[in-house]
């Protein structure tokens, strides 16, 4: 799994990669995938503004787009010529979100 930050806000936000030794990008795929499997393996129901789900029930939103900063991680040769993020971006950018790709 690769992995990266969304920083800044709404017109400045950008995604930038995160370099990781292996031992720890091993750690967080396994830990992003012990939080998304049950996800992708849970019971879905297609959203229905009314409808509340019960425990163990996933509602989702299949013609969800994702938004345009993050269209830069729909390719993978884009992806993977992403700037790596620096210290400075992460004390200094408002790093709104952490994306790991398969």
């Amino acid at each position: 799994m690769n992995f990266y930050v969304l920083i800044g806000h709404g017109g400045k936000a950008s995604v930038l990669s995160v370099t990781l030794d292996k031992a720890t990008q091993d750690d967080l795929t396994a830990m992003f995938k012990r939080l998304a499997d049950p996800i992708v393996d849970g019971d879905h129901v297609a959203f229905d503004p009314g409808y509340r789900a019960d425990e163990g029930k996933i509602v989702t939103i299949s013609s969800y787009a994702l938004p345009a900063v993050l269209s830069v991680l729909e390719t993978a040769t884009v992806a993977a010529n992403l700037p790596a993020v620096a210290e400075a971006d992460i004390i200094d950018g408002a790093v709104r979100g952490v994306i790991g790709v398969e």
